[in-house]
């Protein structure tokens, strides 16, 4: 009797657990989120700078509504509606909020209700189903780029969601799903110009030339309201910020470095082609394995295709990393099928990915080095971050073109990663 009642009580546990492991990947970092306000100086330990008041991103797109609705300028430079002077800097359609009602005294409620559903939705795409897949999506939930998005309430956790949303629209067959998931592309890209590059993820439905034209339609569409909001998308460009620091991600960070002083290039050019290596090596593991696209590649191609363009054009802040849950859920979920082939490359991109985005904990600020070996383990570190950062792109982009290549080979199917 005790072996059948100590199965039966297994059983019923697991069934819970399905449960238990997602809203614990959920509850961890809302608790580190809630500890890290009650103790502003954690932040700085984990490389980040906070913000007074919290959620300072959503109250710049807020305070910019606030102006259009009392027929201010919201492009003036300094801003008087918002707390840091900051004009507006994105898409015209976010001026439209205050048609809804919506003001800067929503700031609290929305940023929350976006860092939430942001979590949860980061969760589901991960699916933890056991303890080390939850410790694992805790890691990168709550990982210190994430946490920064969090933090400010930034605008690209909305588009994060809306790219999570159109790939699940393609995840089903009907025929209607494609142009849905198009209407989604082009308004993240009027609200905020990088998801045009996510249009390439149409091509997963349709066939081959259906999906083109799908695509075609999102490039179309997208110049309408370039045309229509010209003078907006002018000046929102030339207040656009550029982010010029060691701590940014983005393929011109090579060069602010180079004309750091004092910075060791030789330590700093190690570590870079150590994290290139790394990816290397997981691009010829999954060649070799064979790992492929799942059903999720729809989310995987979206996430991928922003990241490479906005790390190629532009320096960018450490929260824009919120895109790649969508293509690194995909490597965890193979990373966590039992006896799939292409699990080894799958953990070796996850388990990468990861380094790169707590390894800004470690290295300290210029100022406070105080000998000669902790300006080479600082430097190391920077050339690992940046050489990672350089060979995810790197890879991510030969992914993505050999899965669009096999998209139009053969109008369906996946491909290799």
């Amino acid at each position: 009797m005790l072996p059948e009642k100590l199965t039966t009580d297994f059983k019923r546990f697991s069934t819970r657990a399905k449960w238990v492991w997602p809203a614990m990947a959920v509850v961890l970092p809302l608790l580190f989120f809630c500890a890290f306000l009650l103790n502003k100086s954690l932040w700085i330990k984990l490389g980040m700078e906070p913000m007074d008041p919290v959620y300072a991103d959503t109250q710049a797109v807020l305070s910019s509504v606030d102006a259009r609705a009392a027929g201010a300028d919201p492009y003036a430079l300094p801003n008087p509606y918002d707390p840091f002077g900051r004009p507006h800097v994105y898409g015209p359609w976010w001026l439209e909020l205050h048609r809804l009602g919506i003001s800067s005294a929503d700031r609290a409620w929305i940023g929350t209700v976006l860092f939430l559903s942001s979590i949860m939705v980061m969760v589901w795409l991960c699916r933890p189903a056991g303890f080390r897949e939850m410790l694992a999506t805790v890691l990168l939930v709550a990982s210190p780029p994430f946490m920064l998005a969090y933090e400010r309430g930034n605008n690209d956790l909305v588009i994060f969601l809306m790219l999570a949303a159109g790939g699940f629209i393609l995840s089903g067959v009907a025929w209607w799903r494609t142009a849905a998931a198009a209407f989604i592309v082009l308004v993240a890209a009027a609200l905020k110009l990088y998801p045009l590059a996510a249009a390439p993820v149409l091509l997963a439905k349709g066939g081959r030339w259906k999906g083109w034209l799908a695509v075609v339609a999102v490039g179309a569409g997208f110049l309408v309201v370039r045309l229509v909001y010209n003078e907006d998308f002018v000046r929102a460009f030339a207040e656009m910020p550029k982010p010029e620091s060691s701590t940014t991600y983005g393929f011109r960070v090579f060069e602010l470095i180079w004309g750091t002083p004092g910075m060791l290039l030789g330590w700093f050019c190690g570590g870079c082609a150590a994290g290139i290596a790394g990816w290397a090596f997981v691009a010829w593991r999954s060649l070799r394995d064979k790992l492929c696209l799942s059903y999720l590649d729809y989310y995987w191609v979206g996430g991928a295709a922003c990241w490479v363009l906005c790390y190629f054009v532009n320096t960018n802040y450490a929260y824009r990393a919120v895109l790649l849950v969508l293509p690194i859920s995909v490597w965890l979920r193979q990373a966590s099928a039992k006896n799939s082939p292409g699990r080894v490359p799958a953990a070796c991109a996850f388990g990468l990915s990861i380094v790169l985005f707590w390894i800004r904990v470690r290295h300290p600020s210029m100022e406070a080095i105080g000998t000669h070996n902790e300006l080479r383990l600082a430097a190391a570190t920077l050339g690992l971050e940046n050489g990672l950062a350089l060979g995810l792109t790197l890879y991510l982009t030969w992914a993505g073109c050999r899965w669009v290549l096999l998209r139009w080979r053969a109008g369906e199917g996946g491909g290799l990663l």
